[in-house]
């Protein structure tokens, strides 16, 4: 049913069908399939991420100004999240989706069969830091 092999209870009761516009920072100009992967399979080593149900999702964020914030906010803990901010139409066949209200993070987990690709990009920007 779902594109990782997840860990119980996830994703939470708190997840919903979520159709909208969403912001993803990426490494490349050209979002590729490594702008994609969750951190669970970033850090394979890192065996706290494979307990830890928001691991397996891909994050995106609800506006353009919450994606520079986090932007921002990676670069003051010194590990700077990308250069770029693409944007997604997000529907619900894709899979499931968490709103964080305070900071307009999303998290999604993708169904198997999701017809979602990192080459649907609408439309990327780089971030500029001033």
């Amino acid at each position: 049913m779902w594109k990782e092999q997840l860990p119980d209870k996830c994703p939470t009761d708190k997840a919903i069908d979520l159709e909208s516009e969403v912001f993803r920072v990426t490494k490349s100009e050209t979002p590729c399939d490594d702008d994609f992967l969750v951190y669970a399979k970033l850090y394979p080593e890192n065996t706290r991420y494979q307990k830890v149900c928001k691991a397996y999702a891909i994050s995106f964020f609800n506006t353009i100004e919450n994606a520079k914030n986090a932007i921002k906010a990676s670069i003051e803990r010194g590990n700077k999240l990308g250069n770029y901010i693409a944007k997604y139409n997000l529907v619900k066949e894709h899979g499931k989706s968490e709103l964080n209200e305070s900071n307009g993070h999303i998290s999604t987990w993708f169904y198997e069969n999701a017809n979602f690709e990192s080459n649907n990009t609408l439309n990327i920007i780089e971030y500029n830091d001033n």
